[in-house]
């Protein structure tokens, strides 16, 4: 197995004796958008690190297409349920865009996780790391106002794959980001009509921030969407009632990382009669 499996099996905490089991064991898989990565109700043979693409847990609408509910990138882990508590899949995990992925088997882990307590407290960690990003999407699912739900929902993409690029916490250098993803699967995940999701980003071009073509998206300066992300986190907003002309101007006040503003302390200047 590759040095670079070698080098992210360590950063989970494995000591050398679980290093030396694991490693011929560890093997690479490859799927296609759409291809089910975990499917529900089966029992769950592998944890997965998700190396390159994105997956996500989904349900099947009545024609049979998918439906995100949530988003994983790379450097995610899935599958804990196969080897914490030898549950079946309680729901299905897709790919939503080519996807490459390293597999362990279940028991392998298991045996790791009761034998090796660095490894033990770094999946406690990955675990609570889940919940957060849950309780984060089911909070902005609140907001009843949809621009919010599409700007803190791009904003949440654009942080996990820019923190994935190496390390949580410490961004890669900046640049344009073009998503992975249909605009009909964005519009999904930030819980909007395809109508409204497009309309929402025609004012996002138009202030610079984000290039759309049809079919594609691409971020602009992806950490300045980044710290929109941090931003909406560390200073929570009333953006219920806000306009879209308030929305752009809280997000010019963070673009560069500055003192968070809230966005109910922001509003756009008057323009001259």
């Amino acid at each position: 197995m590759s040095k670079t499996t070698y080098q992210l099996l360590t950063t989970l905490g494995m000591g050398e004796a679980t290093l030396d089991r694991l490693m011929p064991l560890a093997r690479m898989r490859t799927a296609a958008a759409g291809e089910r990565l975990i499917a529900k109700g089966q029992h769950q043979a592998n944890w997965m690190h998700v190396s390159s693409g994105l997956v996500g847990p989904c349900i099947a609408d009545a024609a049979g297409s998918w439906i995100p509910l949530g988003l994983c990138g790379p450097g995610s882990w899935l599958g804990e349920g196969a080897f914490l508590d030898g549950r079946s899949a309680p729901t299905d995990w897709v790919c939503l865009s080519p996807v490459t992925a390293l597999c362990i088997s279940a028991a392998e882990a298991l045996h790791a996780f009761e034998t090796d307590p660095p490894f033990a407290r770094q999946i406690a960690y990955l675990l609570q790391l889940r919940n957060a990003q849950q309780i984060e999407m089911l909070s902005q699912a609140r907001n009843d106002n949809p621009q919010s739900r599409i700007i803190l929902g791009l904003a949440r993409l654009g942080a996990l794959l820019n923190e994935s690029v190496t390390h949580p916490r410490h961004p890669g250098p900046d640049s344009d980001l073009l998503l992975p993803l249909k605009q009909s699967v964005l519009a999904s995940l930030c819980g909007v009509s395809r109508g409204v999701f497009n309309a929402c980003l025609q004012h996002l071009a138009a202030a610079g921030w984000l290039q759309a073509h049809y079919g594609t998206l691409s971020l602009l300066s992806i950490q300045s969407w980044a710290r929109l992300h941090s931003a909406s986190q560390r200073a929570p907003m009333r953006m219920d009632r806000a306009s879209m002309t308030e929305h752009l101007a809280w997000m010019d006040a963070n673009r560069h990382g500055g003192p968070d503003a809230r966005l109910e302390a922001v509003r756009p200047t008057p323009a001259a009669a």
